[in-house]
């Protein structure tokens, strides 16, 4: 009877403490949502600003003209956030050994938004 449960507990995993991948990806993937949100800030800055009460009061003609300034900041911003995530992904993946490692649904889809935000800046 006690070698049955001997071998039970043989295969149990009995690490307590979570993954330094897992925790790894946890952390990249915080730090690409303040990246993300930054980069909405930044965008939003270079939009044309709207007409307002006053400008009609005072006949000011505004221009729609988008100001492209910081967009090297920008690439940067993108680019590290593409590869930051792709291998943040890549470890996550390859280290799923324990019952409750998940693959971090974040991480994904800030590698396909880098992507495809990185297709169209380049397609213009």
């Amino acid at each position: 009877m006690d070698k049955n449960k001997d071998n039970n507990n043989l295969f149990k995993d009995r690490r307590k403490k979570v993954s330094k991948y897992n925790r790894f990806a946890n952390l990249v993937s915080s730090v690409n949502i303040l990246i993300g949100i930054s980069m909405f800030f930044l965008v939003d800055s270079w939009m044309p600003k709207g007409e307002t009460f006053f400008d009609r009061l005072h006949n000011v003609v505004r221009e729609d003209i988008w100001e492209f300034n910081n967009i090297g900041l920008f690439i940067f911003l993108l680019s590290f956030m593409f590869f930051s995530s792709s291998v943040a992904l890549l470890l996550n993946i390859l280290h799923l050994k324990r019952d409750g490692d998940k693959i971090n649904i974040l991480l994904i889809i800030e590698f396909i938004l880098s992507w495809v935000v990185i297709i169209v800046y380049f397609s213009l």
